[in-house]
């Protein structure tokens, strides 16, 4: 049994009218299962052709992989749709590759509260080293300026686990075992003061 982190959703933020500033969207990441270094560069240069990727990011996935070869490595956390239905059309030839729905934040009014929200990205090494973060794991999303990064631990959530049955060569025998899944918890709202409208 492997295990793969599940995303939480990020709890909205709301003006005093409840009117969204940050909110989710539904959004499609691929990863690869952990295994064997060759067999993981394989399917990465199989990939390649499909999703566009070029040799430089191979190497940059390969060399994150050698980081971390117990965890899955994310290939790409925003599938396209013709990306998507590639690679569901080729599906018997990426038995390492995982595709899961994953909530993507979203700002419905941009330039207008950009100032003040911030954004998200994946946690780096370096703020992984920090005691604020030590429950956080390589890969998951956290806010980096702003009320996303002052109130992450309002609206972060916390990540589940699903677990995958491998064989011996890393391939995928068995994507669900409902007896073994940690469902993620979705990050509380955030009600400011703020008023949209007059922003």
């Amino acid at each position: 049994l492997r295990p793969m982190p599940v995303p939480s959703a990020r709890g909205p933020i709301l003006d005093r009218n409840g009117e969204v500033i940050a909110g989710n969207e539904p959004g499609y990441s691929l990863s690869i299962v952990p295994g064997p270094r060759d067999s993981v560069r394989a399917v990465l240069y199989r990939l390649a052709p499909v999703l566009g990727i070029s040799e430089d990011r191979v190497q940059w996935l390969a060399r994150r992989r050698d980081e971390d070869p117990n965890l899955p490595l994310v290939v790409t956390g925003d599938l396209n749709f013709d990306q998507l239905s590639a690679i569901q059309e080729r599906s018997y030839a990426f038995p390492q590759v995982l595709i899961d729905m994953r909530p993507r934040r979203n700002y419905p009014n941009g330039s207008a509260v950009a100032h003040l929200v911030g954004y998200v990205s994946e946690i780096s090494k370096n703020e992984l080293t920090k005691p604020e973060f030590s429950k956080y794991v390589r890969g998951q999303i956290i806010g980096k300026a702003g009320l996303e990064r002052q109130y992450e631990d309002v609206v972060g959530g916390r990540p589940g686990v699903d677990y995958v049955e491998v064989d011996a060569a890393g391939k995928i025998v068995n994507s669900y075992l409902p007896h073994t899944n940690v469902p993620p918890v979705t990050g509380s709202e955030l009600k400011l003061y703020l008023d949209l409208e007059l922003q």
